[in-house]
């Protein structure tokens, strides 16, 4: 009898995964999972070279793993387990204290880590343009007195210290991990959210003008303006921790507010803001900055000024870039993640004057599209 109900329990549990796939193979794939705030893997192209380097096994396991159907219930589920037995982190999320969610930051792989940075210096030699790096250390980073008994995520500013190491003779390397450190007791980083606040943002655009020899609007002349009380970030999609309380999301607008115009090439589409407030009736609240991530966008401004600015970037700038709009006629963004055009000819085409490369800890050390910005 109890032989019996092993088979049937180890037939249920088969049946359940074989049709899963079935589904896998049927259901269309998922590009982007909203809860993780991620790009999943899509079927992987088989080549004779990936074949060989392994690189197609490590896909088609990824592959798998982000399609596979009700891939959300069961993280869910996952979470619920891991939280119910006492365990002080989930999905690569801390449960710090005082309501913060944290990122497990394990060592990055070196490989991935050199070959950015090796793009970036090719970059440097190449372009002929005052060109700056501002890497934006995580949350984990600045509030260590927040995680848990015995986290020991390895220390970012090990990272930050290589990298300006290795950089700092081919362009200007902006330090903005001291500045949110003296500011840490203000809400510079959401506690449920990979990205810095508002506030995070305008130290970090501080910084930038510091850098470049420029003057920063005090932050005593913005006017603060709380849009939305309930934003749930992707560290809480990823823990899945349950919570009342959410975290806010503010603009900040200077006294002598400028005029834009902000074209989204990729969508050939034109509007007169920076901010996108629709987003705040979703869940990614924080695409309301700039509508998001795009491949190509320009932001023109009304100011008396013929600078251009070409920004190389990840989500974070989204915060920032509303506060260089006071300084610059024109702003160019290009996020590497989805544009496949020639840099080279762009910068030229452009008469870009100032390069920033603006991107966090975290991504920098695992974002292969870097590679695509050597000229």
């Amino acid at each position: 009898m109890t032989v019996n109900k092993d088979k049937l329990t180890i037939g249920i549990f088969c049946g359940i995964i074989y049709m899963g796939l079935i589904f896998n193979l049927i259901l269309p794939n998922r590009r982007f999972s909203t809860f993780e705030n991620r790009m999943l893997q899509q079927r992987p192209k088989i080549t004779r070279k990936a074949l060989i380097s392994g690189k197609l096994r490590d896909e088609v396991e990824d592959y798998v793993a982000d399609q596979f159907v009700a891939r959300d219930f069961w993280i869910d589920l996952k979470s619920k387990i891991e939280i119910s037995i006492g365990k002080n982190e989930n999905n690569g999320i801390y449960f710090g204290k005082d309501g913060f969610l944290l990122e497990k930051f394990e060592r990055p792989s070196e490989e991935i880590l050199d070959k950015n940075i090796e793009s970036i210096l090719q970059f440097s030699k190449k372009s002929f343009k005052d060109i700056l790096l501002l890497l934006v250390p995580n949350s984990v980073a600045i509030y260590k007195d927040k995680l848990p008994n015995y986290a020991a995520p390895y220390p970012q500013e090990k990272i930050l210290e290589y990298i300006e190491g290795r950089t700092k003779d081919s362009l200007k390397f902006v330090d903005v991990y001291d500045s949110l450190l003296e500011n840490k007791k203000d809400y510079i980083f959401y506690k449920t959210d990979h990205h810095w606040t508002t506030e995070g943002a305008y130290y970090g655009y501080r910084s930038f003008m510091e850098t470049e020899g420029l003057t920063p609007i005090p932050l005593e002349d913005f006017n603060k303006e709380a849009v939305s009380s309930n934003f749930f970030g992707s560290y809480y999609s990823k823990a899945r921790q349950s919570r009342k309380t959410g975290d806010t999301i503010e603009i900040f607008t200077p006294e002598n507010p400028v005029k834009t115009i902000v074209d989204y090439k990729d969508e050939n589409k034109k509007t007169h803001s920076i901010y996108e407030l629709n987003h705040l009736e979703e869940k990614d609240k924080y695409a309301m900055f700039l509508d998001g991530n795009h491949g190509l966008l320009t932001i023109t401004t009304d100011i008396d000024s013929d600078k251009n600015l070409l920004i190389i970037k990840d989500s974070f700038a989204n915060g920032m870039i509303p506060f260089l709009t006071s300084h610059y006629k024109t702003i160019h963004v290009i996020d590497p993640r989805y544009y496949n055009l020639s840099l080279e000819k762009y910068i030229k085409e452009n008469h870009i004057d100032t390069i920033l490369i603006l991107y966090n800890v975290s991504g920098f050390t695992t974002d292969t599209s870097l590679s695509k910005i050597k000229l």
